[in-house]
């Protein structure tokens, strides 16, 4: 792969394809060790914590790149991307319909999204809800939880369950270990061979962006000061990205702006005609002293 020209289908196969063996090697390990070792603290090796980071992984860059590229996703779309999913890896798709059909049948799978119901949106949805309780906390905060048949017992879970709540919407779904594997699998698998992805991205874009933030930031300089409403309008004007701004009552604002040095700051307090209050640094405030103590001698 050559990593100065990144082609997203390639790097989403390949990214796949090495999360994947990683977990591997992960459960090898735990077998082998669990082989060895009758003492469950002893084995040391933690395979389904390590299914879970690989899942976060796959799901996060399988739907993150369709949001790229798609932008949000209605009903509409995730109907496209769906039939697209099924193009890409038939059998992994169909091992995904059935888990999601098994889910339902046993009565570990709730959905209130009645988007998620429309017609020919079922796997793209549940990878989105899946993805959504892996990154997004809730009000009861982390939005996944492992279960185990004897909570006493190191390395005893069996299932995790998984939570996406927006509003007055819901989704949750239990997911034994092995069913989460399903999901790993099947969603890798699909989207490793994603007819979408064919887009390139130039790294020497992302450097010059680096640049140009660095040559934004480095070198400026921040002043705080306390300013009356009425100059609002100009200083958004006059200096745009560079300045920000607060209320601290109905009258008064404090803003903050960043500029190439104190000198300019100076010269634009003065400017103001004695509207803007310094707050910071202290470094100015001398200055304007001095310069003050100069113009009265």
């Amino acid at each position: 792969m050559d990593y100065n020209m990144v082609n997203l289908k390639e790097f989403t196969k390949d990214y796949m394809s090495r999360t994947l063996k990683n977990n591997e090697r992960i459960e090898d390990l735990y077998k082998a060790r669990r082989k060895r070792f009758a003492d469950a603290e002893i084995v040391d090796v933690f395979e389904v914590t390590q299914l879970v980071n690989s899942l976060v992984g796959i799901l996060v860059v399988s739907f993150e790149s369709v949001k790229a590229l798609n932008g949000r996703l209605d009903p509409k779309k995730k109907k496209d991307i769906n039939e697209k999913m099924r193009i890409a890896d038939s059998k992994a798709f169909d091992d995904l319909s059935k888990l999601i059909q098994t889910l339902k049948d046993t009565d570990k799978f709730y959905d209130t999204y009645t988007d998620d119901f429309k017609e020919g949106v079922a796997e793209i949805s549940f990878v989105e809800r899946l993805r959504n309780s892996l990154a997004h906390s809730g009000h009861k905060g982390l939005r996944f939880y492992p279960i185990g048949e004897n909570d006493q017992e190191v390395g005893s879970i069996e299932s995790i369950i998984f939570c996406n709540e927006y509003k007055n919407d819901s989704f949750i779904v239990e997911l034994s270990v092995e069913q989460v594997k399903t999901v790993l699998q099947s969603v890798a698998a699909i989207f490793g061979n994603f007819n979408d992805f064919e887009a390139f991205y130039d790294l020497a874009d992302y450097q010059k962006d680096i640049h140009r933030m660095r040559e934004k930031l480095n070198g400026k300089f921040e002043g705080v000061f306390d300013f009356d409403k009425r100059g609002l309008q100009k200083l958004r004007d006059t200096y745009k990205n560079d300045f920000r701004y607060e209320h601290l009552d109905e009258n008064t604002m404090r803003g903050y702006l960043r500029v190439h040095d104190e000198d300019e700051f100076i010269k634009m307090i003065f400017k103001s005609g004695g509207k803007m209050k310094l707050v910071q640094p202290e470094s100015i405030r001398k200055k304007l002293i001095r310069m003050a103590k100069a113009v009265l001698e």
